[in-house]
């Protein structure tokens, strides 16, 4: 990863736009969360907190958040998204920035800012950018469709339980936008069936 002397063209872009990351808590153990990243500015960011999320714990000592980094990691690989969702222990990778497996970019946001509610939304001041320049390709709404639709997947379990074959159906229709790979539907199918299995026993 190479950090960029003057980063930030992709906010530009997408300004008012959401985009979706996986993102890594600074001094937390690995443990990446989806996280949803509206473009305020192309110095700020809001980020919403879901009852259920990794980070949501963490809200109710704000102490500990605020000012606190979260490094936000773009990825398009599929095998990696789904490792995320499934909670797999073996998607960071050492040393810093903290970053996730095929990650291409990465952006810094400092929490500057909480607003209690549900969801609880943080505003971010987005500050440092590294990129893997040999893999780096143009970030955009259409792009995002993936993990958007993943976020939407993991979020089944932490509402009514009786929506997870809408909810599932949805992400389904809107993967067969960005792929028709029968490899990353087998992934899907055992990540589904690992959620049921989670909601049996818990």
């Amino acid at each position: 990863m190479k950090e960029l002397e003057k980063g930030g063209r992709w906010r530009a872009e997408l300004v008012g736009y959401y985009v979706e990351s996986v993102a890594l808590l600074e001094g937390m153990d690995c443990s990446p969360s989806f996280l949803g990243i509206k473009i305020l500015s192309e110095k700020r960011g809001e980020a919403k907190i879901y009852p259920g999320h990794k980070f949501y714990p963490i809200l109710f000592d704000s102490e500990k958040l605020h000012g606190k980094k979260i490094f936000l990691n773009f990825t398009y690989s599929p095998k990696t998204i789904l490792g995320v969702f499934n909670g797999e222990n073996d998607i960071c990778i050492e040393g810093y920035p903290p970053t996730i497996r095929e990650s291409y970019l990465i952006v810094e946001g400092i929490v500057d800012n909480i607003l209690p509610g549900n969801p609880t939304k943080l505003y971010l001041i987005l500050g440092k950018e590294w990129v893997d320049e040999d893999n780096l390709r143009p970030l955009s709404r259409a792009t995002g469709l993936l993990v958007e639709s993943l976020i939407e997947l993991s979020r089944i379990g932490i509402g009514d339980k009786k929506e997870r074959l809408k909810a599932y159906s949805f992400f389904l229709e809107r993967l067969g936008k960005v792929t028709a790979d029968s490899k990353i539907f087998e992934g899907l199918s055992e990540a589904e069936r690992r959620a049921r299995e989670n909601d049996r026993l818990n």
